[in-house]
């Protein structure tokens, strides 16, 4: 890890970050022109520079707090070694974890002038919409907003109402947060869905810390990082978390179309937008009790839930919203009509935590392996390849009467539908 020395603006190299925990401040910014990189760091014309001026109030800022070492990302990564890259992205959220302060400089936030409220005047700022400094606002165990002046705004935790209302992040987690590590796949993912990036890998890139994944850097494969961010939660957790199937084209798409199992962007998690009540917003999740299957394979995903069957009408209307549905017609479990299934997962949303969140699956028709015995109910479901038609909601009162199966659902959608 490189830092700044704060009196002597040099860089100076660590070999093991862990050492220097509580030691450094950090910068957050967005970045703008005439950034000064690693390797101009130690020219003299790098003073001349307009992004050298947020280095040198970093590191003024941070001897007024008797911090030695202070790290700004323009110029403490290399980047021309693709190793120290990686590193350095896949260590970004203990960066900020283990300083001692971050300034968030907010380069188009104007000074105070007394007739907007502090929520007013940060909303439009583009830090907020940025994909990197997401993880920037959490990590830190202390965070001052800074003006275009480098005044200093206000901390954190005295404005964290308000910025639970522009980022839509719980004010617990604001003011604590260790409590991200009790938040659910699909409220984490919600929080990126209205942020950019300059690369479409780094949509997925900025959010591994969030979700405490490591993987290697492939720029150029586009869609397919935010795939493998999904694919390494999924592998990687040990607590299980259906939220995750929780997003929000199985809402918005007819559903004549099928769906794949994993979401393409943060951009398609947009359910919890609306502004903020006082009421919690987004999705919580319990663990599956006794010995719970959720395991992905390059064809699908086997998981452990409650199935009910479905309707079994091939009128494959299209608007279905969440939570709200048409109630299942009882099939008889044993019949081979049963080709549609409603499952529930173990999750809900706060503001209607009596209904668990459900998924309607239709039975490929081509998913059984050759030689297997027909399709007679829900014993048989080990010989099914299920895709996804949309999300519903399930009243936790109606759970009794469901069956404990173990499906494979798709990890994309029939071509032959």
């Amino acid at each position: 890890m490189w830092l700044l020395n704060t009196t002597t603006l040099t860089l100076v190299h660590f070999m093991d970050d862990r050492q220097l925990k509580g030691r450094y401040a950090i910068l957050s910014h967005t970045w703008g022109v005439e950034e000064v990189s690693f390797d101009e760091m130690h020219l003299e014309s790098a003073k001349a520079k307009v992004g050298y001026q947020k280095i040198l109030k970093t590191c003024h800022q941070a001897v007024k707090d008797k911090l030695k070492y202070a790290w700004v990302d323009t110029c403490c990564i290399d980047k021309s070694s693709s190793s120290e890259l990686s590193e350095a992205i896949n260590s970004m959220y203990r960066y900020y974890q283990n300083a001692r302060v971050c300034y968030a400089y907010l380069s188009d936030l104007l000074p105070a002038d007394n007739t907007s409220s502090i929520e007013e005047r940060l909303r439009p700022c583009r830090w907020f919409s940025r994909g990197w400094t997401l993880q920037e606002l959490i990590a830190p165990p202390s965070l001052i907003i800074y003006d275009s002046e480098w005044s200093a705004v206000a901390s954190r935790a005295e404005i964290a109402v308000a910025l639970a209302g522009i980022t839509h992040i719980d004010v617990k987690i604001l003011v604590n947060r260790e409590a991200l590590w009790r938040t659910s796949v699909a409220t984490r993912m919600s929080w990126a869905s209205m942020r950019t990036t300059t690369r479409e890998e780094d949509l997925a890139y900025s959010l591994m810390g969030i979700f405490d994944i490591n993987m290697p850097l492939l720029y150029g494969e586009g869609s397919k990082a935010f795939k493998r961010l999904q694919e390494e939660i999924i592998r990687t957790w040990t607590d299980v978390d259906h939220s995750i199937l929780v997003w929000g084209s199985r809402m918005l798409m007819p559903r004549s179309k099928f769906q794949p199992l994993l979401a393409s962007s943060p951009a398609q998690f947009p359910v919890f937008r609306p502004p903020l009540e006082e009421r919690k917003r987004g999705i919580f999740t319990w663990l599956p009790g006794g010995n719970e299957s959720f395991e992905l394979s390059s064809r699908a995903l086997r998981i452990t839930l409650f199935a009910q069957a479905a309707n079994h009408d091939r009128t494959m209307e299209t608007g279905y919203s969440l939570f709200k549905r048409k109630k299942p017609v009882r099939l008889d479990l044993e019949a081979v009509e049963n080709e549609r299934l409603l499952v529930v997962l173990n999750c809900a949303e706060y503001s209607l935590h009596t209904h668990a969140i459900g998924m309607y699956l239709r039975r490929r028709s081509m998913g059984l392996r050759a030689g297997t015995p027909a399709f007679s109910g829900i014993d048989h479901h080990d010989y099914a390849l299920w895709d996804i038609e949309s999300l519903t909601n399930v009243p936790l009162s109606e759970r009794q009467g469901f069956t404990r199966v173990t499906l494979n659902i798709a990890r994309e959608p029939d071509p032959y539908w």
